[in-house]
């Protein structure tokens, strides 16, 4: 299938007033392949059909064109940065100030979750954390765990934790396999015990946010550089107003920080950068 200038243009004009995202003319291959796995999932024979469901105001086509498109590229652990900043600055503070009880819990927010691997992956760093520093008076259970995403049918694959051998092999090594996941099916599913500590709620980040609570510590990696810069600005305002002061936001390293800092203060930790809550 290849769209027409036409279809690209209404396409990607929906989808930006839908979920602020920018489909720009470079990913329209990419776009093109979304779009045929979505048609034989319906059961639709072409494009055009698709334009006229949206014409009508297909809410159910609508929400699927929306899901299909807005699934980003997910994976564990997923770059340096991640890992140091979670083992050498936030668990040192946050296991001190538990121990003080000047706080209760930490409250942790995957943004953009997608098929889940980020926020499972932050259980696991600090579960490990915990275990090879021998801390016996901090338990996990002191953590708890939030994740959003746009779409409901990944948001409902990382409720199951079900994942590939392929997908486990995107950055999982064998003694964390055997500790966190069980064998089922030919590949792989987190353990119920870690799994079930986390909240999953389906959010769009354009929108008051969904969570009572203020938060710890936010993940929001490469899902700005899909938004506009106004749009980009209004999703950090929504994530900075469920921030503690003092909390940490983590972005996508390709991700620039540029008229953001009445926001947040920027931290450099030698591998990339992260952000403090003003």
């Amino acid at each position: 299938m290849i769209l027409t200038d036409g279809h690209f243009n209404r396409l990607t004009k929906f989808i930006l007033e839908r979920s602020g995202n920018i489909i720009s003319v470079q990913n329209k291959t990419i776009l093109e392949m979304k779009l045929v796995a979505l048609l034989d999932e319906l059961m639709i024979e072409n494009i055009d059909e698709i334009m006229y469901k949206i014409h009508l105001g297909d809410e159910y086509i609508e929400k699927k064109i929306i899901e299909t498109i807005t699934i980003h590229e997910t994976r564990w652990f997923r770059d340096r940065t991640f890992s140091k900043l979670l083992n050498d600055v936030l668990m040192p503070k946050w296991v001190e100030m538990l121990r003080e009880s000047s706080y209760k819990s930490v409250n942790i927010w995957s943004s953009a979750s997608s098929s889940g691997q980020e926020i499972y992956s932050t259980i696991i760093l600090i579960n490990e954390y915990l275990d090879t520093n021998n801390i016996t008076d901090i338990k996990l259970n002191r953590f708890h765990f939030y994740a959003s995403d746009l779409s409901n049918s990944v948001l409902n694959r990382a409720k199951n934790g079900i994942y590939s051998k392929y997908e486990i092999s995107r950055g999982c090594k064998a003694p964390i396999v055997e500790k966190y996941f069980d064998e089922k099916d030919g590949g792989y599913v987190f353990k119920e015990k870690f799994r079930f500590k986390v909240c999953f709620e389906q959010q769009n980040l354009l929108e008051p946010i969904k969570f009572g609570m203020k938060f710890d510590y936010v993940m929001c990696r490469y899902v700005l550089i899909y938004f506009e810069r106004d749009t980009k600005l209004e999703v950090l305002e929504n994530i900075s107003d469920k921030i503690k002061p003092g909390g940490g936001l983590m972005l996508g390293g390709s991700e620039m920080y540029l008229q953001y800092a009445k926001l947040f203060d920027k931290v450099n930790i030698g591998v990339g950068n992260y952000y403090v809550k003003k």
